[in-house]
């Protein structure tokens, strides 16, 4: 498990200085204030096999979005700022900033990155001497066929919307959001820190949804879902919604652990420590 230490003064990481190695990963977070910024967005388009049907997406810092298209090949939709007090800084490191693509074993890896190193992009900066500060976001566009996708961000966010197929989420700190997601297969979402909401979600197969320390706000499945499905929080708060037609069939949320039945839905859902609300109108 990566180690995570934040320091937050902004909305989001106001000015972030990463150091670290191997599974280690430390960010903390100052009141610098920069005089300069870039900002900037680009398309990065991707050549794809006929054999590919999965993908493996990860970026250290930032936030990824993952949607399905119409197009036949994928692309990376890249939106970046960068902040330092020396302008001709802030372009130098923009032009680091890069999706790098390659096929392995039949899947598709997606490293959102500093082109030529691999690292993430604001612990390259860090590395390098740079005081400067890196806000990213990427948006990965999958063709329909590609339906089994893995995506990882360090420190940030994660957004399913509007997507089917088999999804495994992890984020070490930030959140994990999933909107009209249909999940096809056995899936999962993790977030060590921060919050997972989910909503309008469908569900075929079993389900993991879990976090270490933060909030888990879930929809329950009303329609077109068969599958059992495990929410689980060790240190927070947990809200399920849409409960209007699901009978509780063991335990209670008072008691922090409780099991709820709509036809071929099973929801098992527990809290450690913190409180379970369950909203039945």
């Amino acid at each position: 498990m990566k180690t995570a230490i934040i320091k937050l003064t902004s909305a989001f990481l106001s000015a972030a200085l990463l150091t670290g190695c191997g599974s280690d990963l430390i960010v903390k977070v100052e009141n610098a204030k920069y005089r300069n910024y870039f900002s900037d967005s680009r398309t990065v388009s991707i050549d794809l096999s006929d054999d590919i049907s999965s993908a493996d997406i990860s970026l250290g810092t930032g936030g990824i979005t993952v949607v399905h298209t119409d197009e036949a090949e994928a692309s990376v939709y890249l939106d970046y700022t960068v902040r330092s007090n020396d302008e001709e800084l802030c372009k130098e490191v923009a032009d680091h900033i890069d999706a790098l693509s390659e096929e392995k074993n039949g899947s598709l890896i997606i490293n959102i990155a500093e082109k030529k190193t691999g690292d993430d992009i604001q612990k390259w900066a860090h590395d390098k001497g740079y005081k400067c500060q890196v806000e990213l976001s990427a948006e990965v566009r999958l063709p329909k066929t590609i339906d089994t996708v893995t995506a990882e961000t360090n420190v940030g966010s994660l957004d399913l919307r509007d997507i089917k197929g088999c999804f495994s989420g992890e984020v070490d700190t930030g959140s994990i959001t999933c909107v009209n997601t249909e999940f096809t297969d056995s899936s999962s979402m993790n977030c060590d820190t921060g919050n997972i909401t989910m909503r309008d979600c469908t569900y075929s197969e079993d389900m993991t949804i879990s976090v270490d320390t933060g909030q888990l706000l879930f929809g329950l499945p009303t329609n077109g879902s068969a599958a059992d499905i495990d929410l689980s929080v060790d240190t927070g708060n947990m809200e399920i919604w849409d409960a209007k037609s699901y009978e509780i069939t063991d335990g209670s949320a008072k008691d922090g652990e409780v099991a709820l039945e709509y036809k071929d839905t099973k929801v098992s859902a527990s809290v450690k420590t913190g409180n379970i609300s369950i909203d039945k109108e």
